[in-house]
């Protein structure tokens, strides 16, 4: 396999956990949606909060869960590329934390904020 059919079969892959994680999420976002659009115009801070709170913790819980259930598929197509060894797998909890985004791991981008 060359590096870009392994860039295109990945690409291919990730888009369906990609809808997956939706398909999961899209319940709780639509309940969200209706929390926040019933909210009061002078509502707090932490009244916006509260009503994004269970879509947050899906949204992590799902991404988590995407990240455990296919760790091992995305090593063994990495290794088939660059090799090296598979490494341990981790924790739904693990890979959220471990992983990262523009320099910021993943499990913070979920943590609530104390100032609101």
């Amino acid at each position: 396999m060359t590096e870009q059919e392994y860039l295109d079969q990945q690409e291919s892959f990730l888009r369906g956990v990609e809808k997956d994680i939706a398909a999961q999420v899209r319940p709780e976002m639509e309940a969200a949606i209706r929390t926040m659009e019933s909210l009061p115009d002078d509502a707090s801070k932490a009244e916006y909060a509260a009503a994004l709170a269970g879509l947050n913790d899906t949204l992590a819980d799902a991404i988590g869960a995407a990240m455990f259930t296919h760790q091992r598929r995305i090593a063994e197509g990495a290794q088939a590329i660059g090799g090296g060894t598979i490494p341990p797998m981790k924790s739904p909890a693990e890979l959220l934390r471990y992983g990262t985004v523009d320099s910021e791991n993943i499990a913070n981008q979920f943590e609530r904020k104390t100032d609101v």
